[in-house]
This record gives C-alpha cells, sequence and structure tokens, in this order.
C-alpha cells in the first residue's frame, strides 16, 4: 500500500508541506535494504531513475489544473527549487 512521503521537511521532526509529498510503497519507503529512509533522497533518486521534483511537479501540475484553486506558476516553481 503506498504511503504518503514528505521530500521536503520544516525541520527536525516536522513534518513537510503536503504539496512535497510522493506515494511511495513501505518496501521501497522504509522496509527494505535500499529504501529511501535508509538510503536518503539523493541516493534513491540515483539508484531508482526517479526525480522527486519532477514527481511532484507533475502532481501539482494535474492538482491545480483539475482545481478550483489557483496557485500562481511562481510560488510552484519556488517551492521545487533545490
Amino acid at each position: 500500500m503506498p504511503r504518503a512521503h514528505h521530500v521536503e521537511t520544516g525541520g527536525t521532526a516536522i513534518k513537510g508541506s503536503d504539496y512535497s509529498c510522493v506515494p511511495v510503497c513501505d518496501h521501497h519507503h522504509t522496509v527494505g535494504t535500499n529504501a529511501l529512509h535508509r538510503i536518503g533522497h539523493r541516493n534513491f533518486e540515483k539508484k531508482h531513475g526517479v526525480s522527486f521534483a519532477m514527481a511532484i511537479a507533475t502532481y501539482l501540475h494535474v492538482f491545480f489544473a483539475e482545481s478550483p484553486i489557483r496557485f500562481p506558476n511562481d510560488l510552484v516553481r519556488a517551492s521545487l527549487d533545490p
């Protein structure tokens, strides 16, 4: 079952924004040998050929394209800058 992984955090032990979540199964999130929380974001992206920034950008694009809520593009872009 997929879990929401917060890519950005608000600091130590502070959950990040729900706008910066990606779905990750338990095995790849926390359980497996090469799980995200075991090897870190950069190593996980490199090992699995994924980009969290691109995934978040895609999710936000689809969400706001289909939502009556409008979010300025500059704020979305700024939130994805490393």
